[in-house]
């Protein structure tokens, strides 16, 4: 691009055309010219569809027409639909934590926002002042995800303060606090996607990609008992939930099919699967699962803390519900690339008398329609694969010399959103404070490999994140009126970019 260029001046086009091309009167030929801005609609949409994302949008600043255009619903669609046709596959990665250190973020893929794997959210409000103070440990936490939004709050303990945002485009959002704080929480976030293909047209020529605009989500928050005693029993969940269809947090009381214990409960973010929101007991060999939107409804009682009123002016509403895992063992749960539930567990088991080996075995949950479990739900555990660690080849060397690990500590954090014969093992010393080595296990050719080594103290959490063909835009929440209070913040976001400047000047 020359100095001094012009948005007016780049988007002309000057066309010779020649009355006789190939005479001896073409040095007469007459001079007519265009604007990009003549060109048909259609036709500057195909031109616009070729582009990558992030160039079409930045387009949005030349001017209100094309800022129009791009922001159309047809324009999207059309995009959307040539990214089903190309059957390109969304990046998707995993973002591992220390859990005892909750600001160390970190991810291994090889997505440019995630460049030298680091995960940042140096954009929300409270991680900038933090660093400001020198203050690590008040940075925010990821507590959540779903598709390529992430649930994050302002303190591990006494969670109170939460923020939605997109670190894809930067944008977030703060949530009315919680009505009430206890010290401890398990927390799930769920969102519905932002596009969906319309199962119902089979016209593969048409466009069938249609936006949801006005997506559902939820935020689930399970608390712990008001006992100050640990490992209580109860069949009742106190949860909190905040709903886009409300605006606002519910306490709620929901009946538990069978007795649980909150302190068995792993403190990792709820698993998002099939419109249900999972938490996995670490004792119990089973795992709770809610519907947040209470779609469907069922016989059981949920009422509000004060046991004066209910939620509505009938009991009939979905009660969560419990799955057992594979012979009563507890295990580790995940989704696969195909949006399967997998269950994985290492696990020593006696291979011959005298000898023990420490064996990863996967689970998978098949919907049969045949077995019934606590709540209604339909499915088998079905065993797909086992590998004996002892046993398994390495394609690193290195792996040979971390073999008393695996007898110390291995662990199943998931499996790779990528590829589903990859499940990714934690390794390290559970009696010397040694770094942790994150390896990927294919359960298919029964081979290790190295995936990343860390000098982080604490288990490793993990959560999915998903990059589709077109970002979700962080919601807008009105709560009391005071819309500036919960608006939609940006930072720096690229995607947003011809929204932030509605106020520029077009030429």
């Amino acid at each position: 691009m020359r100095p001094g260029d012009t948005a007016s001046k780049r988007s002309r086009i000057t066309m010779s055309q020649s009355l006789g091309r190939y005479s001896k009167r073409s040095k007469h030929s007459s001079k007519v010219m265009i604007t990009i801005d003549d060109l048909p609609d259609l036709v500057f949409f195909d031109i616009l569809l070729r582009l990558p994302l992030k160039s079409a949008t930045q387009c949005k600043c030349v001017s209100k027409h094309w800022f129009a255009l791009i922001s159309s619903h047809y324009f999207l669609s059309r995009f959307l639909s040539l990214q089903y046709d190309n059957q390109k596959s969304l990046p998707s990665t995993l973002i591992f934590w220390d859990t005892e250190n909750q600001t160390k973020i970190f991810s291994i893929s090889k997505l440019s926002m995630f460049k030298k794997g680091r995960f940042s959210l140096n954009f929300l409000p409270r991680y900038q002042s933090a660093a400001h103070e020198k203050q690590l440990a008040f940075r925010p936490v990821v507590v959540g995800s779903c598709n390529d939004l992430v649930l994050c709050c302002a303190t591990t303990y006494s969670q109170r303060d939460y923020y939605i945002c997109n670190p894809y485009t930067k944008q977030w959002v703060v949530l009315p606090p919680v009505p009430h704080c206890r010290l401890q929480v398990r927390v799930g976030f769920i969102c519905e996607p932002y596009y969906y293909r319309n199962p119902r047209e089979e016209n593969n020529t048409s466009y069938n990609i249609h936006l949801n605009v006005d997506y559902r989500y939820a935020i689930v928050r399970i608390l712990e008992p008001v006992e100050l005693r640990s490992n209580v029993f109860s069949f009742e969940l106190l949860v909190q939930i905040f709903s886009s269809e409300t605006g606002k947090w519910t306490e709620l009381v929901v009946l538990s099919p069978r007795r649980y214990c909150f302190d068995h409960l792993v403190n990792n973010p709820g698993l998002v699967y099939k419109g249900m929101l999972y938490w996995s007991s670490k004792c119990d060999g089973y795992m709770i699962g809610l519907d947040p939107f209470f779609n469907n409804t069922t016989k059981s009682n949920i009422s509000n803390f004060n046991n004066t009123t209910n939620i509505s002016n009938t009991n009939d509403h979905r009660q969560c519900h419990v799955i057992d895992f594979p012979n009563g063992e507890p295990g580790s749960i995940s989704v696969s690339r195909g949006g399967c539930l997998r269950m994985h567990r290492v696990s020593e088991v006696e291979v011959a008398r005298f000898r023990d080996e420490y064996v990863a075995s996967v689970w998978e949950m098949k919907d049969d329609g045949e077995h019934n479990v606590d709540g209604g739900r339909a499915g088998k555990w079905c065993l797909i694969s086992t590998i004996s660690l002892d046993r398994i080849g390495s394609e690193n060397p290195l792996i040979t010399e971390w073999s008393p690990l695996i007898r110390r500590r291995a662990w199943g954090l998931a499996f790779d959103p990528n590829d589903d014969d990859i499940l990714y093992l934690e390794l390290y010393d559970l009696y010397e404070k040694s770094d942790h080595h994150i390896v990927t296990c294919n359960i298919r050719t029964k081979t290790l490999k190295v995936a990343k080594t860390t000098s982080i103290r604490g288990v490793i959490g993990v959560i999915p994140f998903t990059v589709p063909w077109l970002p979700t835009p962080v919601p807008r929440l009105e709560y009391n009126n005071h819309k500036d209070m919960h608006a939609v913040h940006f930072s720096n976001c690229w995607w947003c970019t011809g929204r932030r400047e509605r106020g520029a000047r077009f030429e």
